[in-house]
Parts: C-alpha cells; structure tokens; sequence
C-alpha cells in the first residue's frame, strides 16, 4: 500500500512539473540538425554533373489523342534503353552492354510510319474458320481482347534468342488513359527512320484504353516500305495472313 502512495505522489509531482513549463508550441518548428554521414576531407571539392533527362512530351506529339498516346508510351520505353543505371539494376537476361544497344538501336522520337491491324481483322485471322457466334473468340468480352492482344507479342518473338526476347519484355511499358473509344482492339507497329521497330498491341474498354510497347529486333521488319511489305512480314512469322492499314496522323 505504501509504494502505491509514493507511486501516486511521484505522478502528481510530474504532472504539477510540467503544468508549470511552458507548452506553448511554435508556429514554425525549427527543423532537428542532421550530422553530416560522410566527412568532407579538407580542401576537397566534389563536383556533380548531371545531364537533364528528356520528357516524353519534350518532343511535339501528334494532334491524335490515340496515336500521341501510342508515340508517347515507345519515347517511354526509348528511354530506358538509353539509361545505363536501368541497365545495370534491371537487366535480368544479362546481355551484356553491346547486345543491349544492338536490340534497343536508334531515336525512337517519331516513327517515320505506323501500320494497323484492327480488332475484326485480327479475330477473323486468329479464329481461321470459326463460326461467327464462336464463344472462342468473342470480342465483345474484355478479358478475350486483352488476352488475343497481349500474347501478340509472345508469338512474333517465336524464334528469337531466349536472351534476347527476356531483354526486350523487361523493356515493355504500358499506360492505361481514359478515352471514349469503344471497346476494341488491335495492333500498331511502329517504324522508325533508324531505329528498331516497336509492336504496339493495344486495348479498350469501358471508357480506358490500354497501350503497350514492345522492342522488335527484326532486319526483316526494320527494312519494310509499305503495310504490304508487313503485311507480308507478319505472315513469314507463321502468323495468319492478314491486311495492315497505313495510319495517317
């Protein structure tokens, strides 16, 4: 009973202490001093250069809200191919430097053209046949869409080095934008005045589309002229024949 009393009057004397300190808080709280972590040798100065990073939209972007989305997403994608600290810390496939540049090569600014495959043309040549009301390729369900366009790009690396296309999906980027679009599907390949090709499958629904960007190191594809010569391309994949569209912007 004793050391509960005390304990009581112990309490009692804090709380009369600190009643009679002033608790007024600041308006502006001074910050806590930091220490210096590393000591600065005398007389030693250190100089930093840094180089500004480019924005996507540093370039001018295409009046087209779809087609600027598109070129906006593959300036994304460039960039990272251009950086040597993404290299260096995300480079799982472990292409060495001079492999990188070789299947990242060129100014992936502004395409020089963009060829499209539309959602129908693609369900026509992927079904080879089907009936028209085949729940296998139904395009009015969103998942079937985002699945068909999104494994595009797993079939046309059939062939590559498995390096190679392990550095070039580490590389993909994909943005999802609001749009009034309707819901649809398909396939853009961007071609580029010296530079890589890039695929860009792509989806919408419910008022958001999603583009994606993937690397295509093909010499075959780098050298194509018009949508006949990608046409062609695509079909030399083992892919279906089908009609690409030239798109205007």
């Amino acid at each position: 009973m004793k050391k509960i009393v005390l304990m009581i009057l112990a309490l009692l004397l804090c709380v009369a202490v600190a009643q009679a300190e002033d608790v007024t808080p600041t308006a502006t709280p001074s910050p806590t001093p930091v220490p210096d972590i590393i000591a600065q040798p005398e007389k030693e100065e250190r100089r930093v250069t840094t180089t500004a990073t480019p924005r996507p939209a540093d370039a001018p972007l295409p009046e087209d809200e779809f087609i600027a989305n598109v070129v906006e997403i593959a300036r994304r994608m460039d960039m990272l191919t251009k950086s040597s600290v993404y290299y260096n810390y995300c480079n799982r496939s472990g292409a060495t430097w001079t492999r990188w540049q070789a299947l990242t090569r060129g100014d992936h600014t502004t395409p020089v053209r963009i060829l499209s495959l539309d959602g129908e043309s693609l369900r026509m040549a992927l079904t080879g046949g089907e009936p028209e009301n085949s729940p296998w390729f139904d395009l009015g369900r969103q998942e079937l869409r985002q699945d068909m366009v999104t494994s595009l790009p797993d079939v046309m690396y059939v062939g590559m080095d498995s390096d190679d296309v392990s550095t070039c999906r580490s590389l993909a980027r994909y943005k999802v934008y609001a749009s009034d679009m309707p819901d649809d599907c398909g396939l853009l390949i961007l071609l580029y005045e010296d530079a890589v090709p890039i695929v860009s499958p792509w989806y919408s629904n419910e008022g958001a589309v999603c583009v994606c960007a993937f690397l295509m190191p093909d010499e075959v594809l780098e050298a194509c002229q018009t949508p006949e010569d990608v046409s062609a391309w695509f079909a030399g994949l083992g892919m279906p024949e089908v009609s690409f569209e030239e798109v205007t912007w």
